[in-house]
């Protein structure tokens, strides 16, 4: 009995503190949705027990938002430009399109060595799935905050360079998982699909989100084969209210027009 009242007392007390973590956390992030604009940095890895992805599936990418022009992203391999619910790309050196035109380059299937089952290839179906998703960090970090199950905050400062910050870091729960984009991968290889993931959001003495980062993994099968990925995804926020987004003149005339339909095309066979 002695022990239940102690496991009783250390739960009632643990209880206000999670609150307060959540509540000092969500108010970091409000923060980030209220700014007029801010500058992004993010990274992203992606391993399977066949190793990392090819570069070109998930480059790194400089971003910029302001509230009253767009979103705008540009990485090695393109741009995107986000305005409400129109997201137009640019892919290397082609012209802007509307996205349901856009069709991705199809990477080539890497070679497996003799006795292993075959590597990964770039997906482009994925690829259109995750830009037609695609998020503003702020708009990431709201949903991240939802996502928590479960939620520490470090009892001291670490340096994030030369900034002071505090770590929150806890598991996410299903939701968020099956709407994390290695959620929506993984469901393409059917129910069965199992996902795990955390995240970390570090906020500077100042109550400025500086960087967040996410680890989801799942595991699916495939042509009868079990696969286990990872993302890693991690974002850095930048020159908060100092921002402007320029917006390229085709993606002006592109907007300026309606949207155009999908183009029917014929899949083509691997050559």
């Amino acid at each position: 009995m002695r022990v239940l009242t102690v496991l009783a007392a250390l739960l009632l007390a643990a209880a206000p503190a999670l609150a307060d973590d959540q509540e000092s956390l969500q108010q970091a992030i409000k923060k980030v949705a209220d700014l007029d604009s801010y500058s992004f940095k993010g990274e992203t890895e992606f391993q399977s027990q066949f190793g990392n992805a090819p570069g070109p599936q998930v480059p790194s990418l400089d971003g910029k938002y302001q509230k009253t022009v767009g979103l705008y992203i540009k990485s090695d391999k393109g741009e995107v430009f986000r305005k409400d619910d129109r997201v137009l790309v640019k892919q290397g050196d082609g012209d802007w399109q509307d996205l349901a035109q856009f069709q991705p380059f199809k990477a080539p299937t890497p070679p497996a060595a003799d006795g292993q089952r075959p590597r990964l290839r770039g997906n482009p179906m994925m690829v259109k799935l995750m830009l037609k998703n695609l998020k503003a960090p702020h708009e990431e970090l709201r949903d991240l905050a939802r996502g928590f199950k479960s939620l520490k905050k470090a009892e001291k400062t670490g340096k994030i360079g030369d900034v002071d910050c505090f770590e929150y870091s806890g598991d996410l729960g299903d939701e968020a998982m099956r709407n994390s984009p290695l959620g929506r991968l993984a469901q393409l290889g059917g129910p069965n699909a199992t996902l795990t993931g955390s995240a970390r959001v570090w906020v500077d003495t100042q109550g400025n989100v500086v960087i967040y980062e996410t680890v989801t993994k799942g595991s699916v099968t495939l042509q009868g084969n079990q696969i286990d990925l990872t993302l890693t995804r991690r974002s850095e926020i930048t020159d908060a209210g100092k921002t402007t987004v320029e917006v390229p003149e085709a993606v002006q005339k592109l907007l300026s027009e309606k949207p155009k339909a999908a183009e029917k095309t014929e899949d083509k066979k691997d050559q």
